[in-house]
Order: structure tokens, then sequence, then C-alpha cells
């Protein structure tokens, strides 16, 4: 489907939007022995990836990929098509495998502000196409790598993603991303989630809350009360980080100059801190606001709280909030509540 048609077709804000095929929107964006093509994709300025924070940063690498439920965590390639220019542009986000065919995410990610050049609101535009690769570790990634070095489970692409219609209504409006309704779920061309693969010795990939993972992951709704002041997990590929460097801080710009383009942001990080507060009332406009460090990149990665062995997801990364003068005064993420838990749950079935 072409671009102006499905920009026409979403303007129905309570359904699916139609993604097309990446060889045909942008083909440097499709993995082949590495992620994309380094030719098509050059590195973005380091000033551009500064962190989400307003202290040290306290990061650390994900290890251990090929278990779950790191495994389920999925780094998306999105590219979008201007329908008035034709111009293509491409930005990078993070998701979790929450059903066999189906990734969670933050609606930003899939859908873009147009701005004219004073900075002034001119339409807001839907991805046109989207790359999901779980499991990616960019630390196997060698001079001679193949492609199950640093993606063991391959590559999807996504057909079609659902957005919240009070989410998509105001970004088409105005193209301002609520927090609180920062929420959508991409579908996937195939059910990655039942394959079986050589890495996993023949076993399912699985996905966050499969049964067969013996209960040790949920989607859950907590009260406000229930996870203020409490420590959990944000976690996502950030794009100020070169594989597994810096260990503190946003990569420099020397640092980035001499990192191979697919290496930027191809490791999860996770920041483990606690959440300051969980908005209320109504259910429906409540997000958490965190002390947590986080980057572009990270957007759409869950937040998840870790309680008697079990791993609860309460949240989805959202963005840093900023004061007047631009300064971080914390970051956020979309809280897991009964109208959330409801949709998608709702938008998987």
């Amino acid at each position: 489907m072409q671009q102006a048609n499905k920009q026409a077709a979403a303007e129905d804000e309570d359904q699916w939007v139609d993604l097309d095929n990446p060889d045909e929107v942008f083909e440097g964006m499709v993995p082949d022995r590495i992620r994309f093509d380094e030719t098509a994709i050059s590195l973005p300025p380091a000033n551009t990836l500064d962190i989400c924070n307003d202290g040290d940063d306290d990061r650390a690498a994900l290890r251990h990929m090929l278990a779950a439920p790191n495994r389920w965590l999925c780094k998306l390639q999105v590219a979008y098509v201007d329908p008035d220019t034709g111009a293509v542009s491409y930005t990078e986000g993070s998701g979790l495998l929450i059903a066999d065919q189906f990734v969670l995410t933050a609606a930003h990610v899939l859908m873009d502000a147009v701005e004219d050049d004073d900075g002034k609101f001119l339409r807001a535009i839907d991805a046109g196409a989207v790359v999901v690769i779980p499991g990616l570790n960019g630390r196997r990634r060698r001079r001679r790598s193949r492609a199950a070095d640093t993606m063991p489970f391959g590559w999807s692409q996504g057909t079609a993603f659902r957005t919240n219609s009070l989410f998509r209504s105001a970004m088409q409006k105005s193209g301002r991303q609520f927090a609180h309704l920062d929420y959508a779920v991409i579908k996937l061309a195939a059910p990655i989630g039942r394959r079986r693969f050589k890495a996993l010795k023949n076993r399912r990939l699985g996905n966050w809350g499969v049964s067969t993972h013996r209960g040790r992951t949920r989607i859950r709704v907590l009260s406000p009360k229930r996870v203020k002041n409490v420590k959990v997990n944000a976690v996502g590929y950030p794009g100020d980080k070169c594989m597994g460097r810096p260990r503190r801080g946003s990569i420099s710009q020397t640092d980035l100059s001499a990192c191979r383009s697919a290496d930027r942001g191809s490791v999860p990080w996770y920041s483990f801190d606690r959440v300051r507060s969980a908005g209320s009332a109504p259910a429906i406009f409540a997000q958490l606001t965190l002390d947590h460090d986080v980057a572009p990149g990270m957007s759409g990665g869950p937040v998840w709280l870790r309680w008697k062995g079990v791993r609860n997801l309460i949240g989805i990364n959202h963005a840093c909030t900023l004061d007047d003068d631009d300064n971080v005064i914390s970051s956020s993420a979309t809280r897991i509540t009964d109208r959330v838990k409801r949709d998608i749950t709702a938008w998987v079935s």
C-alpha cells in the first residue's frame, strides 16, 4: 500500500495500521549478515544521544541473551516515509515479545511528528516499515560473524501496528505524545515465538507471559502505592552505547566515530532504580516517574519489577521529563493500568 493511502486509511483512529515490506521502503534496514547495511545507515552525532539522567549513570549491559526472559527483548528498526515529500528517515527503538506473533512497544516509536524549520508542528506520520530482532546480541559480532552469532533468532518484519486511539488523535492534531497512553503492539509476519531454534537446542523461543516459563513472567497491574519508591528495572537498546561501551555515561564523539554503525545500540542495557511516583487518578491517566538512566533507543522497552522470582511487567519506557530550561527532571514510562492491559490483551487475541 502506498504511504499516502495508508495515512488516509489511518484516519479511522481505532484500527490496525498496515506496514510495508522493509525491502520496498528502505532496503538498507533489512538484516543480512549484520543487522543493517552500514553503507546505508550512518552514525548520528553523539550530542543527539544524550542520556536521560540527573546524576551518575548506573546502567549495566544485560547478559545471557539466550536465557528467558532476556531473549524476548526486541530491537526495533523503523523507517518512515513522508507522504508529502517522499523522504525516508530511519530510527530505532525497543520492544518485548508478549505473544507468539506480537511485540509490545511505545506508540511514539511508530508515529512521528513532522515539523518545519522553525519547529512548528506540521503533521504526524506513521511508520512505513519495521524490522524486529528478538534477542539481538551485538557482543558476539566479530569481523567474520555470521547472522546467527548476533541474531540467534533471526528477524521478522512487522505487518501492522495498533496504538491507543487517544494517543493517535493527539499525535495527529498536535504532535503531543502522552506518556500515559504511549503503548502500541506490532503484529509480525510470522509467529516467531512458536519457532524452534538451534541456539536453544531445538526449543521454542517462547514469549513474555508464556505458561511454559512456569509463570515467572507476567503483565501485571499494580496500584501506585505498591510501586512507589520500589526499585525496578528499565530495559532497552540504548543508542548512546557501542556494544558494551562506555561502561558509564554516554558515548563521546571520538568513541562514536570509532564505533561501527551496526554496533551502536546492539546490546540491551538496564537501569535499576526507584519509582519516584505513579499517577493514580483516574487510572487511565497514569504514568511512572522514574529515577532511571535511559537514552534514545530504549523507548518501548519493558519496565519490570522482580518479586519472589517473578518478573512483573509494570511499564513501558517513554522518555525524559524536562523542565522549562530543558534540564532533566526524571525519566518516565507508561504504567500498565487495567485499561492498558485490556487493550493489549484484546489486540493480541
